[in-house]
């Protein structure tokens, strides 16, 4: 019984090893060991503690229309989708079209936060990251 629990602790260790090897954690310049008492806190990783107080203000307020605009974009869309599925009397019809309607729906708004997203690198003036 305890060499299968030895065998269990080899198996996790050899995963994390594998886990680390194929996603390490990424290592920036001259902050090695250097940290901000604000970020020990859990906050979205798209609020930096080292923010400017504008780039902090244009990331408050883009994460504020991503909201605005993401509500809106479904309440427009549940009412729209609503009345074209009630338009339509065939069962099978029905279920294709929903399936088709909430497709489209998941594009648009994927395509929305990625353009809030551009929006707001074009405001702040900061190129795309590449991860590597």
């Amino acid at each position: 019984m305890l060499a299968n629990c030895d065998n269990l602790n080899n198996v996790r260790r050899r995963i994390h090893q594998i886990a680390g090897l194929l996603f390490p954690l990424p290592e920036y310049p001259g902050t090695v060991g250097v940290q901000s008492p604000f970020e020990q806190f859990a906050v979205p990783h798209q609020f930096q503690p080292k923010l400017t107080l504008g780039e902090a203000v244009v990331s408050v307020f883009l994460a504020l229309i991503r909201i605005f605009a993401g509500s809106m974009l479904f309440a427009v869309w549940a009412a729209s989708s609503f009345l074209t599925w009630s338009a339509v009397r065939n069962f099978v019809g029905r279920a294709l079209l929903l399936t088709m309607l909430l497709a489209v729906f998941l594009v648009v708004l994927g395509a929305l936060m990625i353009a809030i997203n551009v929006m707001g690198r074009m405001i702040l003036n900061k190129p795309r990251r590449v991860s590597v």
